[in-house]
């Protein structure tokens, strides 16, 4: 039976698994590989997508590797990034840029050059293993050896520091250990129930800062490794994407957008019930679908669909705010949807900022955005069936 921490692992694995393979979709120049054993030798010049049930690189590449296995197994040199999905991760071979996986268990044995974000059940950094960045470790089980060249955030149920990290040390955990040949150069903040075991002959340079672990925390704190989608610079960056998606979803098919912001002005609330069960029962069954070598393409196409509904979901919201406020203001006469784009979007910024109610609203927006596309594209598919 899995540990609390396990189940809250396997949610974060869930998670992680979307968004590793929805970056996939997104790579222009790449060879794809695919069988059930997938051995690669050789060298390469541009990027890799890997699936199969065995996945071994033994070559020499300069891009990245995008990997979707039951085992994938990095042994060559990769002068680029890795994103790993597997059910176990073993990288032994020199990673000249960052690392990211999510696996039920993950080992690294070698050197990667930048950063390092690993989600899984079980998760060994090996003695001879240099991480020439900062590491984020969310796992089960944590056992950090080798060496960090900057900081490490872990949260983890069961946690082990037994090598070097020349940073901070940032631990959520219930149970954490400091062997007597780790070394850490900066600070050790943790937040367990009880205290950390540190042996005495530990050598950490900064303070050691401990704060309890409240149960109602249990699994709602994350490290900073990985920014959230909040302050300034990322709410900025989110407002002027959507601009210029809308922008571009408003020229290339006008009358669409304008049919779907009409189903949400009538159907909100049923449109909000559908986008819910979107919300929550496609995720789960493109993740089903990855535990097969046929099933992986399908799934990537599925998560790339998934992230563009997630997206344009808030935009056909957002206009039909605009509409609706610039027709109180404007009685008479044509309403430009870019004005509407502009100020409904404008409006959801604001109610996103709300304390409790900007979660709400965020989800509400993204369910009625995702349920009134659903039902304009079934709605127009049924029409295009001749009547007998």
């Amino acid at each position: 039976m899995m540990t609390r921490p396990k189940m809250a692992c396997f949610r974060r694995i869930s998670l992680t698994l979307i968004l590793l393979l929805t970056t996939c979709a997104t790579v222009s120049a790449y060879q794809y590989r695919k069988g059930n054993d997938v051995y690669i030798t050789g060298d390469f010049q541009e990027d890799l997508f890997l699936t199969g049930s065995t996945v071994n690189f033994d070559g020499s590449i300069v891009g990245d590797i995008l990997a979707a296995a039951r085992v994938v197994t990095i042994n060559g040199n990769v002068d680029g990034n890795v994103l790993a999905g597997a059910q176990k991760v073993t990288v032994n071979g020199e990673i000249c840029r960052s690392l990211r996986c999510a696996a039920q268990t993950v080992n690294i044995t070698s050197r990667v050059d930048g950063d390092v974000v690993t989600f899984s059940a079980d998760m060994t950094l090996g003695d001879d293993a240099v991480i020439g960045r900062d590491i984020a470790v969310y796992s089960g089980e944590a056992f950090l050896d080798g060496t960090v060249a900057g900081k490490a955030y872990v949260s983890a149920g069961t946690v082990t520091i037994a090598g070097r990290i020349d940073g901070d040390v940032t631990i959520i955990a219930d149970k954490i250990s400091v062997t007597p040949d780790a070394v850490i150069g900066g600070e050790l903040n943790y937040t367990s129930q009880t205290k950390a075991n540190i042996a005495s002959d530990a050598q950490i340079t900064g303070d050691v800062k401990w704060k309890k672990k409240s149960r109602s925390s249990e699994s709602s704190d994350y490290s900073g490794m990985i920014p959230r989608p909040v302050g300034l610079f990322w709410s900025m960056i989110f407002f002027v994407g959507s601009l210029i998606l809308g922008i571009a979803m408003i020229l290339i098919r006008r009358d669409q957008v304008v049919a779907v912001a009409e189903e949400i002005r009538k159907n909100a609330a049923l449109d909000g019930l559908i986008g819910i069960g979107i919300i929550v029962a496609v995720p789960l069954v493109l993740i089903l679908t990855c535990f097969t070598v046929v099933g992986i393409p399908i799934a990537i196409a599925g998560f790339a669909v998934y992230t563009l509904i997630f997206l344009m979901a808030k935009i056909f919201v957002g206009i039909t705010i605009g509409l609706l406020f610039l027709g109180l203001l404007k009685k008479n006469g044509r309403i430009s949807l870019g004005w509407a784009l502009l100020v409904g979007m404008i409006f959801l910024a604001i109610g996103y900022k709300i304390p409790i109610v900007g979660w709400i609203a965020y989800v509400l927006a993204w369910a009625v955005g995702a349920g009134a596309l659903t039902m304009r594209l079934f709605k127009k598919k049924v029409a295009a069936i001749p009547i007998p």
